[in-house]
């Protein structure tokens, strides 16, 4: 059985947040976060998840569309709160490794929102 580390560190427009540590297993879900404020930044056009340079999912509440890609195809779907939008992988695979961001583009960019997020798997 194989064991393997999830590091989480958020980096939001240059900003360090905290670092989670988060163990998992293949065969596991796993739930990566994508921190989402239409409270203060108003709704969003699309939110894109990328793996490394791949994008692995893209949503848009406005085209009514979500989808995976790639190596997500049939192992992700996206969760969306006015919050957040989770990415969960299941089940996880050894080959999901790597660096994750989520690209947010909302409709009102004068509010100085964070765009990106970084997660590292």
């Amino acid at each position: 059985m194989h064991f393997f580390f999830l590091f989480l560190t958020a980096a939001v427009q240059g900003v360090l947040g905290e670092v989670e540590e988060v163990i998992a297993k293949p065969g596991d879900d796993i739930l990566l976060s994508c921190p989402v404020n239409t409270e203060a930044c108003g709704d969003f056009h699309s939110l894109k998840w990328y793996r490394e340079d791949s994008r692995v999912y893209v949503y848009s509440h406005a085209a009514q569309f979500s989808n995976g890609e790639g190596a997500l195809v049939d192992r992700g779907t996206l969760i969306v709160t006015e919050t957040s939008a989770d990415l969960k992988i299941f089940p996880v695979e050894l080959r999901d490794e790597g660096e994750y961001r989520c690209e947010i583009t909302y409709l009102d960019i004068s509010n100085n929102c964070p765009v990106v997020h970084f997660t590292d798997v």
